[in-house]
């Protein structure tokens, strides 16, 4: 039996490796650390905007338009 800090390799007949098992405290810890690298990417981006009622009207129009549907 392994313990919770081990992965576990499953294998398939020839012996590939087809999957992982992650501990679920290691999965959080990896999740956690994604998200944080996503939001400084995001500080990052650019210059900061103000996210107005219009913008969000016209960000919602604009994603309407590329998804092929009808503006409101």
């Amino acid at each position: 039996m392994s313990t919770a800090t081990e992965l576990q390799y499953i294998c398939d007949e020839a012996g590939e490796t087809v999957a992982v098992i992650v501990p679920i405290s290691l999965w959080r810890k990896i999740s956690s650390q994604q998200m944080e690298l996503l939001l400084i990417e995001g500080l990052d981006s650019g210059d900061p905007i103000e996210v107005t009622e219009e913008w969000w009207n016209e960000k919602r129009d604009f994603l309407k338009r590329k998804l092929g549907s009808k503006p409101q």
